[in-house]
């Protein structure tokens, strides 16, 4: 631009940089709107040959001070002709479109500004790389957002994926309910591309090994039954077509010899995934624990997929012990609009709900469930019963899909019976709670629902569902119920989780008023999903009426125990506070992981109360609780 015009109002400045046609280069800056299309008019561009790039060293051993020349050096290169004004114009990202390879190698992570701030671990001002235009603006994520784990080696000498496993489950505790992570340890091919069906993933996490092969490069999967390479093609396949695939995380580069070879392969996986987070160097498990926590707690509360990447590399920078290039080393790049790519639907914060809601507190223990999770949110039906033996932890399944519900801003109610409750206290129950746990706009029908409860009874109703229930007369208070929640259906969806149904007294009346005209959608747009004993749902059911309906939790078993208490530990909400603090849950978190261990030698299963009772005793003894 030239001297003594004013610099635009920037929200997003490109750097493009291309291949000239003197065998040098040419670096191109402009405005760029949401979409990543280029506004106004070009302002500035320098062309550069290769003697003007700085000599790269190798990262893994550069110290602070060889990492800080790198920085400066790289910021030369960008701050020419008069652009030294620009980086404090209030840009809220910075967007680098790397169009030749030769640039696209050298780490423009490392970059700072002429104030010697570093550009790519500013949360304020996140910076990304990426091939604008952008190839689409992406809908939000309905939530839960499913994140596939996977494991090519659990050679622990090398890799801790046990930590970083951890470290994802610590990141994403604040939102227990809204991502569902599922970890596979060196699966077959086969197994893998089953898992991909099963979970639908927006978010897939590899932590391995890369390697070179005859086609590129690869993650290396080192399964049981064979080792065996996994890449785009495979990820394509295993999609089907599907869109779902959000995020790409590949903590796969273990040597910095085959890091060319990983960039490539991450950028193939840019045709599948809206974004790559990979590595350019030699990344340690420490620092990738850290990087990783960081991101997926940023993710977790709503932030861009180039800010949460920002914040991870100020925490990997200031943590002691990494080495000092550790922070610049995770490349990001995108191909879909950076604020839309992991932008989830959420009405409420979790932890208002909570505070509104105590009784969902305890959702926070719920772990290992999100196969029978994800079944229950997806399963189209008027009517679900969750089953399974006493304390195998039916309830807490329930209020994780109340709960994800509720933060994404559908309709539900919730209402544990009462030992003994009898037909009019549970419509007026449900009639209560409905005020409660509904916005005030469903006061007024819940008044009229319980003046109707409260006058003459209406007359019974004649309903046949099926063949086998005609002339099945309908108890009079479940009619005023059914009109009630279609009444609540109208303004949206709605949800009605029921737990303990087995403390219904009259359950042929719960059977025939609610339960059935549930199933067979005679409730318009109302979804009731309860739990059930095994025996109660014998006695309740006939073989061919809603057993289908029906999803029986198994407890957990036993040589799992060691993952699970990985996991618990994990998600315990605990500040670790003072240094004190801090060293007695490193040992209650020791002394879990040691009882896991002596579990999982034996045969058998456990009880989720278990280990839950486990953990809450050690945070007695250790005065955390």
């Amino acid at each position: 631009m030239p001297g003594g015009c004013p610099m635009p109002d920037m929200n997003r400045l490109l750097f493009r940089m291309a291949a000239a046609d003197d065998d040098g280069f040419l670096i191109t800056a402009a405005l760029l709107d949401e979409r990543g299309e280029i506004v106004g008019r070009r302002w500035w561009e320098r062309s550069l040959s290769r003697k003007d790039l700085p000599v790269i060293p190798e990262l893994g051993d550069a110290d602070e001070a060889t990492i800080t020349q790198i920085g400066a050096e790289l910021g030369a290169v960008l701050t020419g002709g008069g652009l030294a004004a620009a980086w404090e114009q209030g840009a809220e990202r910075l967007v680098f479109d790397i169009r030749t390879g030769e640039l696209a190698e050298i780490p423009w992570e490392f970059l700072t500004n002429p104030q010697d701030k570093s550009l790519f671990t500013r949360k304020e001002q996140p910076s990304l790389r990426a091939r604008v235009p952008y190839r689409r603006m992406l809908d939000d994520v309905d939530v839960p957002i499913n994140v596939l784990v996977v494991v090519g080696d659990d050679d622990s000498t090398e890799i801790d994926y046990q930590g970083e496993i951890e470290a994802i489950y610590r990141g994403l505790r604040g939102a227990p309910c809204c991502w569902h992570v599922e970890a596979v340890v060196k699966p077959s091919e086969q197994q893998l591309r089953d898992r991909f069906a099963d979970v639908r993933p927006q978010v897939l996490h590899f932590v391995g090994h890369g390697h070179r092969t005859e086609g590129g490069a690869a993650l290396r999967v080192m399964a049981d039954s064979g080792e065996w390479d996994l890449d785009n093609r495979f990820v394509a396949r295993a999609l089907e077509g599907s869109t779902d695939l959000r995020l790409v995380v590949l903590n796969a580069c273990r040597t910095a010899t085959v890091t060319p070879a990983m960039r490539g392969l991450a950028d193939g996986f840019l045709g599948e995934a809206s974004a790559v987070v990979s590595t350019q160097g030699d990344v340690t498990s420490k620092a990738a624990i850290v990087f990783a926590e960081r991101m997926y707690h940023e993710l977790a509360h709503g932030k861009a997929i180039d800010a949460a990447v920002a914040a991870a590399r100020d925490d990997v920078q200031f943590t002691p012990e990494l080495p000092d290039s550790a922070w610049g080393l995770p490349v990001l790049h995108v191909a879909d609009a950076p604020e839309t790519i992991l932008r989830h639907r959420k009405k409420w914060q979790l932890d208002d709900v909570i505070v509104k809601f105590g009784e969902l507190a305890e959702v926070v223990s719920l772990v290992d469930r999100t196969a029978i999770r994800r079944d229950v949110h997806r399963r189209d039906s008027g009517l679900l019963l969750i089953t399974g033996k006493n304390k195998v932890g039916k309830s807490l399944v329930l209020r994780s899909y109340l709960l994800t519900k509720l933060v994404g801003g559908a309709p539900a109610v919730y209402l544990s019976l009462r030992a003994n409750t009898s037909t009019g206290d549970f419509i007026r129950d449900v009639i209560m709670q409905a005020k409660r746990w509904l916005e005030p706009w469903a006061g007024e029908i819940c008044d009229d629902a319980l003046t109707a409860l409260s006058g003459p009874a209406p007359g019974p109703v004649m309903l046949g569902f099926r063949p086998e229930d005609a002339f099945q007369d309908i108890d009079p208070r479940y009619r005023i119920l059914q009109d009630f929640l279609r009444k609540l259906a109208r303004h949206a969806p709605l949800v009605l989780v029921l737990d303990n149904l087995r403390r219904v007294l009259e359950r042929e009346l719960l059977f025939h008023g609610l339960l059935l005209p549930a199933a067979v959608r005679e409730l318009g747009s109302v979804r009731v999903v309860a739990a059930i004993d095994p025996s109660d749902l014998s006695d309740l059911i006939s073989e061919d009426a809603l057993r289908p309906r029906a999803i029986r939790i198994q407890p957990f078993r036993t040589k799992d125990a060691e993952m699970l208490a990985r996991e618990l530990v994990a998600r315990f909400p605990l500040d670790p506070g003072d240094d004190d603090v801090q060293a007695r849950w490193q040992q209650v978190r020791e002394r879990m992981l040691a009882w896991a261990e002596q579990l999982a030698t034996q045969e058998g299963e456990f009880l989720p109360a278990e280990l839950q009772l486990r953990r809450d005793t050690l945070l007695q003894e250790a005065g955390l609780k």
